[in-house]
């Protein structure tokens, strides 16, 4: 399942032309890239809506994309918990063992903790690959009319890249983290995730975890007759659809 943050800081332009654009540039060249793949869509900001199932039509979870907007979604905040709630219900599936939620967002979560609603993602075996969208040193947020995101104060927000919290729930799922920059820069590494099932960490760092990769049937099929020796069989694994 690919997770679009379209929450209002997603506007901020501390990287060109706006944190919301270049997510959505990336997601549509990674969808480019995973032919045959299973793929949903959802948009959140404060609350999560499902805009595509799960469909091997791309050219129309591309489509979405490409109109996905902060005005998509009224309620606004970042809700972690409300996607990641309707990951796990798109992705409760008994044939899938290979699960992944992509998640794209600048990691601002102001909607309590997400330890719960992990731990669930993890017992399912749903496995959250994180790119964080935007910089640490942060952006003021534009609303439309031009003028700027302000607290109650009247002082200007500023919005940042939250990389520790996206961290923690990239290794709580058993996932991996990235940052867009590097992402963006090997991308058909990146989109291999989905087609292989092997996670790997972003160039910045070694990590590299093995996901496991055994299906739900495995069938023996009769591969040759030795006449002396009788029937040898060899196992053929027949690949799980990857859902994302």
């Amino acid at each position: 399942m690919l997770a679009l943050d379209v929450s209002r800081s997603m506007n901020a332009q501390d990287i060109a032309p706006s944190r919301l654009e270049r997510a959505r540039l990336f997601a549509a060249d990674v969808m480019r890239r995973l032919t045959g793949t299973e793929v949903s869509f959802m948009l959140f900001a404060g609350r999560a809506i499902m805009q595509a199932p799960l469909t091997t039509d791309l050219n129309t979870i591309e489509l979405f994309i490409r109109n996905a907007s902060s005005t998509a979604i009224q309620r606004q905040g970042t809700n972690l918990q409300a996607a990641f709630q309707l990951a796990r219900q798109n992705l409760n599936s008994p044939y899938a063992t290979t699960r992944f939620v992509l998640l794209l967002t600048d990691g601002e979560d102001h909607e309590g903790s997400l330890n719960p609603i992990l731990q669930d993602l993890s017992d399912q075996q749903i496995k959250v690959i994180v790119v964080g969208i935007g910089t640490e040193s942060g952006a003021s947020v534009p609303l439309e009319g031009g003028s700027l995101l302000r607290d109650q104060d009247g002082v200007e927000v500023t919005s940042r890249l939250n990389v520790e919290s996206l961290r923690v729930i990239a290794e709580r799922t058993g996932g991996a983290y990235w940052s867009l920059t590097d992402a963006e820069a090997d991308v058909e590494s990146f989109a291999g995730i989905f087609r292989s099932g092997t996670l790997t960490e972003s160039r910045t760092t070694s990590n590299v975890i093995e996901v496991e990769r055994f299906g739900i049937f495995v069938l023996l099929a009769v591969v040759s007759l030795v006449l002396e020796a009788g029937l040898r069989f060899r196992p053929t694994v027949y690949k799980q659809a990857i859902k994302i």
